[in-house]
């Protein structure tokens, strides 16, 4: 259900880029998104439509994420990208330390794998991560961006399938996110 909800950015971004980034939804944005939203539905295969408090901080932190998407696609240029991206990492490690202090405590501060980890993590999977999306995607909408990304559970399925084993990725659900994502950037 997670997998699911988090992939609702994919919807969120086209309808919020008409207010914030003063633009009128394609429609070929808008059947990308939803066809990528089909397709993480499948992949992820929801059980439940039962809502509970960890579904509704998931659909928040979806939202979050596509308004972050919103404003590097407003904000991100060339030649600021990677201050944008510098001070990105600096309000996630700022924002998310109390929360991960009140659930986690500093269990496993005195153990190097933990910091090994951690280091890794924010150096890759942040900085990084962030300073490549505030430089490249500029190149092109927000909303083909957010249907880009939600290739996410694609890898992250073809991952584990080949990492630890688990079931090959339902490939109806992955041909419908990569549909979606060739729908949003087909140039005429």
């Amino acid at each position: 259900m997670s997998g699911f909800l988090t992939g609702t950015l994919v919807v969120m971004v086209p309808l919020l880029a008409g207010p914030f980034l003063h633009e009128r939804i394609r429609l070929r944005h808008l059947g990308a998104a939803l066809a990528a939203l089909a397709g993480v539905f499948v992949l992820t295969r929801p059980d439940s439509v039962h809502i509970n408090i960890g579904d509704v901080m998931t659909l928040g932190c979806a939202f979050s994420f596509a308004m972050q998407m919103i404003y590097v696609q407003k904000y991100s240029r060339e030649d600021n990208s990677l201050i944008l991206a510098f001070y990105q990492a600096l309000a996630v490690g700022v924002l998310c330390l109390p929360a991960a202090v009140w659930g986690e405590g500093f269990k496993g501060l005195n153990l190097p794998e933990v910091w090994g980890s951690a280091l890794y993590m924010a150096a890759f999977c942040t900085a990084l991560a962030f300073y490549l999306q505030c430089r490249f995607q500029p190149q092109t909408s927000a909303q083909a961006a957010a249907v880009i990304f939600s290739l996410e559970p694609v890898f992250a399925a073809l991952f584990a399938h080949f990492t630890i084993g688990e079931a090959a990725p339902n490939f109806v659900g992955a041909g419908l996110i990569l549909a979606g994502m060739a729908a949003a950037e087909w140039k005429k």
